[in-house]
C-alpha cells in the first residue's frame, strides 16, 4: 500500500463519517503555543527547536510550564532517529502534563503510512534503531514463514539459482530490526497504540492545527468526527506485521 499526502487527505475526509469515542481536541486560554512541522526521523533537529523555544533544558526535560507544543505529524521515515524522536515526544507529553502544559503529537500521513505498511521512505538506519540480540533469528523466521506461504501457493521457484536470488533480494529489503519495527507500529504495539490515541485535528485558542490541511468540503465537519474516524480506521489495521512479500 502507498499513501502520499494527497491520498492521506482524501482518506481523512472519508474517515470523517466514522464516529466513535474521542479525546479532548479543544483547548482555550493557552498562554503560549509552539508549532513544529515534519520531524522525519531527525530527533536532533527536534531537540534544537524545543531548546530554542525554551520548553526543554539541556537534559531534554520539560521547562515549558503551561505552554503547548503542537507537533504537526510526520515523525517517522526519512531520518535515522525515528525511535528516539518518538520516545522524546512520549516522555515530554507526560512531563508537560504534570507541569500544566501539553505536547500534542498529531497524526500525519507518515504515521498512517508506517502503520499500514507503506515503508517506501523508511531508511535502513531506522530499522537499526529497533535491532536487538534476536533480530537475525526473528528475520530468518519471518523469511521461512514467507517461503512456506509461497510453497503453499505454488509460487516458490524450483531452481536453486532463483531461490538464492529471491533470498538475497528479500534480505536486502528486510534488514535486521524490520520485524521489531513492524511489531512496534502495529495497533497494539508500543508506538502504534500511542499514535492511535492521538488526534489529527485540534483547536487551541482561535487556531486550528492539522497535517496537510483539510479540504473545504469537510471544513465544517466536527473535529471529533474527523479524529474518531481516523482512530477507527487505524484500529482496523491487522494486529500483526503485514504479509511479507518477495516483490
Amino acid at each position: 500500500m502507498t499513501l502520499d499526502r494527497r491520498t492521506f487527505l482524501a482518506w481523512l475526509a472519508m474517515s470523517a463519517a466514522i464516529r466513535g469515542q474521542t479525546a479532548t481536541d479543544d483547548w482555550q486560554n493557552v498562554p503560549r503555543v509552539i508549532a513544529i512541522g515534519d520531524i522525519h526521523g531527525d530527533k536532533d533537529a527536534l531537540v534544537s527547536v524545543l531548546r530554542m523555544a525554551s520548553v526543554i533544558d539541556a537534559a531534554e526535560r520539560w521547562t515549558g510550564g503551561a505552554s503547548h507544543v503542537v507537533q504537526l505529524g510526520d515523525v517517522p521515515a526519512r531520518g535515522p532517529q525515528t525511535r528516539q524522536a518518538l520516545d522524546l515526544l512520549m516522555r515530554l507529553e507526560q512531563e508537560a502534563l504534570l507541569a500544566g502544559g501539553r505536547v500534542h503529537a498529531l497524526i500525519g500521513n507518515h504515521e498512517v503510512g508506517v502503520m499500514w505498511g507503506d515503508l517506501r521512505n523508511v531508511l535502513p538506519a531506522e530499522y537499526e534503531e529497533f535491532k536487538g540480540d534476536g533480530s537475525e533469528q526473528q528475520l530468518q523466521g519471518a523469511f521461512e514463514r514467507e517461503v512456506e506461504s509461497l510453497r503453499k501457493q505454488g509460487a516458490w521457484p524450483a531452481s536453486a539459482a532463483e531461490q538464492a536470488a529471491l533470498r538475497a533480494s528479500w534480505f536486502e529489503r528486510h534488514p535486521p530490526g524490520w520485524v521489531e519495527h513492524r511489531a512496534a507500529f502495529r495497533p497494539s504495539g508500543h508506538y502504534g497504540a500511542w499514535i492511535r490515541r492521538n488526534n489529527a485535528v485540534i483547536r487551541i485558542n482561535d487556531s486550528l492545527f492539522a497535517h496537510g490541511g483539510i479540504s473545504p468540503k469537510y471544513a465544517r465537519t466536527a473535529r471529533s468526527t474527523l479524529n474518531a474516524g481516523i482512530r477507527s480506521e487505524l484500529a482496523t489495521v491487522s494486529d500483526s506485521p503485514p504479509p511479507l512479500s518477495t516483490e
